[in-house]
């Protein structure tokens, strides 16, 4: 943004809002390419989406480690309501396998697999889960396919 302050040019950013954490900035770029902080405010409140995302993105936006359940339930209703719910799925798979609910976990992206995974990882997702559980057969099963899509 160009300002004009007592007739000289000044370029000015601000507002810098991002999902996961609420930051303002705004930096002033004096002619002689000196850039003046002029003010900083971040918070450590934590905010997650209301809804989830049908596009693939970062689980962490709705994992809140003291509670969970709160993104989990979010993305419960999301995959109940989305025609598009792969990347929801895998999202809530993530935020169980963080929270070592292997089972919970294996259904979540199961369910991303039936409708197409968004990356070979989540192969390797299934394994490693698999193998947590001493299911050797289930395990083999998805290591062959991660090493198929390498």
């Amino acid at each position: 943004m160009k300002i004009y302050l007592n007739g000289r040019l000044k370029l000015l950013n601000m507002n810098m809002l991002l999902p996961e954490r609420i930051s303002e900035i705004a930096l002033e770029k004096e002619e002689n390419s000196k850039i003046e902080i002029l003010n900083i405010y971040t918070s450590n409140d934590k905010f997650i989406p209301l809804v989830a995302c049908e596009s693939y993105g970062n689980y962490e936006l709705y994992y809140l480690e003291d509670t969970p359940i709160i993104g989990i339930n979010i993305l419960r209703v999301g995959l109940d309501k989305s025609n598009d719910y792969g990347a929801i799925a895998e999202d809530l798979g993530y935020i169980y396998r963080d929270e070592q609910c292997i089972n919970e976990a294996i259904e979540a992206f199961k369910i991303s697999e039936s409708v197409g995974v968004s990356s070979l990882y989540i192969y390797k997702e299934l394994t490693d889960l698999y193998e947590e559980l001493g299911e050797t057969k289930m395990r083999e099963e998805y290591n062959r396919k991660y090493n198929e899509a390498i």
